[in-house]
């Protein structure tokens, strides 16, 4: 019963592995093929980063924002103003 358990878990892992794996690896043989210029993908990705980045600190400033707001207003004081 266990030997199952173990096949299961292993069989599990491969997939998860070749799955993650798989995106890179079709980027590299269209590479290999001439099919794209690695250059593009890097600076593809790259754009995609940022953006991810930019988009992230955006949210994560205006939820802090928020929150501060609402501890100020919790307290009984007035929203900060800066003039």
């Amino acid at each position: 019963m266990a030997n199952t358990k173990l096949n299961s878990d292993l069989t599990h892992a491969i997939g998860a592995a070749v799955g993650k794996s798989a995106p890179p690896a079709g980027i590299v043989g269209l590479a290999a093929l001439g099919a794209i210029d690695m250059t593009f993908v890097v600076g593809l990705a790259t754009v995609g980063y940022i953006v991810l980045q930019a988009s992230y600190l955006l949210w994560k400033w205006a939820k802090e924002r928020r929150e501060s707001k609402k501890f100020l207003a919790s307290m009984g004081l007035p929203p900060e103003r800066k003039e």
